[in-house]
């Protein structure tokens, strides 16, 4: 039992009835997140919560999340529309999200169901055993694996659809914007008055479907901005926004996980301040900063922290830029589709990013940002830019 994790998603099928009594038992206090998810063997079952900063505590950490999330135990299997998803060709990851892939004899993905019964905590967990494969997985992954398919099974999974979602990215972009001392965040990465201010004004552009756009990169497979923008509705109208802030990232090692699919390169504040986590630094009022780990983000966290590592690039961006430039990135001639695509880039590759935002800004903006990247980021970019027009689109 403690060797690997168990597949969860055939077992709950046919024992829907043992799944929601562990829920419920777990839910009450009884026991440990392993009636859901057994515990991996290098950890002790007692050690498989995480608190705020990153420690591990008891179960009664769960149930008290739960409480305050007003707990509704997720059903086993629900019936799911997909009528308006059925001419997507849905398979590898985007099936997996749904676990309605359907093949011919051949083994091509063939078009989806009108409806079908869905078990989303089974989903879920066959996407962290599918992580918890990947050779080297980080001992983070594996101590907290658990915790994070047992709270989607407990929380509130917070059903909405899309254009709520990305008013409150909207709304805690500008939340987070205004509750930022860059004065002091200026001071500390040692940007001149012109770069702080231009970095202010940039930054307090950004809106909740630019944020919205750059997560889908991250989070949905297709190039396609449109099916990207049903899949996500449906995930979160049926879902919930508790499980897309649940999906692991399938591409690497690393703790990450979520809409954003955050790591601890973007939000971390224990032995050192990363990306986010840095920026967090300097926000002045409480209820607007995150807490110091990946997992311990909820709900509207992801939106803040996407906006904080935003503002955490574009600032190291404002550092390589000249007088010159940095009057040519305040004038508003560079578009809003690009600077989108590199917070896209950037949260990737940061580094690449940043040089090729560089010379685009020498440039005058005059070409497409694409123009100044590689193959690998342009392909991260154009899924931005057709993202952020189904959003443009849509909304």
């Amino acid at each position: 039992m403690r060797n690997k994790l168990k597949s969860y998603g055939g077992w709950a099928r046919r024992n829907p009835v043992a799944v929601t009594l562990g829920a419920i038992i777990l839910t009450a206090g009884v026991g440990t997140i392993s009636t859901v998810m057994p515990a991996s063997a290098e950890m002790p079952e007692s050690e498989i919560m995480v608190n705020m900063d990153g420690e591990f505590v008891d179960a009664s950490y769960i149930v008290a999340r739960a409480e305050k999330h007003k707990s509704t135990i997720v059903p086993v299997a629900k019936m799911v529309d997909l009528s308006y998803l059925n001419d997507a060709k849905l398979g590898g990851m985007a099936g997996a999200y749904f676990g309605v892939v359907k093949r011919d004899a051949n083994g091509n993905v063939k078009r989806l169901p009108d409806h079908a019964q869905v078990d989303f905590v089974a989903n879920l967990q066959g996407l962290w055993d599918r992580k918890l494969r990947i050779p080297g997985v980080s001992g983070a992954t594996q101590k907290n694996a658990a915790f994070i398919v047992g709270r989607y099974a407990q929380s509130n999974p917070g059903y909405k659809g899309i254009k709520t979602f990305i008013g409150e990215a909207d709304h805690n972009a500008f939340f987070a914007h205004n509750n930022i001392n860059f004065t002091a965040l200026c001071d500390k990465l040692k940007l001149n008055p012109a770069q702080c201010v231009t970095l202010d004004q940039i930054t307090g552009k950004i809106r909740g479907v630019q944020l919205v756009a750059y997560g889908m990169t991250e989070v949905m497979p297709t190039w396609n901005g449109d099916v990207n923008y049903l899949m996500l509705d449906t995930l979160l109208r049926n879902a919930g926004e508790t499980y897309v802030n649940s999906i692991p990232a399938l591409g690497d090692k690393l703790m990450s996980v979520g809409f954003y699919q955050f790591t601890s390169y973007a939000v971390y504040d224990v032995e050192r301040k990363e990306g986010a986590s840095f920026v967090n630094q300097f926000v002045k009022n409480k209820n607007a900063k995150i807490p110091g780990s990946v997992v311990a983000l909820e709900g509207s966290d992801h939106h803040r922290a996407a906006f904080y590592f935003v503002t955490y690039n574009m600032a190291r961006l404002m550092k390589k830029l000249n007088e010159k430039d940095t009057a040519m990135l305040a004038s508003g001639i560079c578009s809003t589709s690009d600077l989108t695509q590199f917070m896209a880039t950037a949260h990737h590759m940061p580094g690449r990013a940043i040089s090729n935002a560089q010379s685009w800004i020498k440039g005058r903006c005059q070409k497409p940002i694409q123009a100044y990247m590689g193959s690998h980021l342009r392909e991260y970019a154009t899924k931005t830019k057709n993202n952020l027009e189904a959003l443009e689109k849509h909304t």
